[in-house]
């Protein structure tokens, strides 16, 4: 999946207008992002993309950029 396909499941798990969160977002910054916005995008990254997110790994992510990386490298080693 690319940066754009990812970046669009983060979207859609926060409920958040397609096409507005761009990749130097920063985490802390986007809208839902909270407890459940953070079980949400584990979830939808688990069932689209069939990666489990390590929770430590995606808590030191600072930016939207960083969580697609994250994700990238889980779906490579899995």
């Amino acid at each position: 999946m690319d940066n754009a396909q990812l970046i669009g499941l983060i979207e859609e798990a926060l409920n958040i207008v397609p096409g507005t969160v761009r990749e130097g977002d920063l985490v802390e910054g986007l809208e839902g992002w909270d407890s459940i916005g953070i079980i949400s995008v584990m979830a939808v990254v688990e069932d689209r993309c069939g990666v489990s997110l390590d929770p430590d790994k995606l808590m030191r992510c600072q930016t939207v950029g960083d969580l697609v990386r994250l994700t990238q490298e889980d779906q490579k080693s899995e």
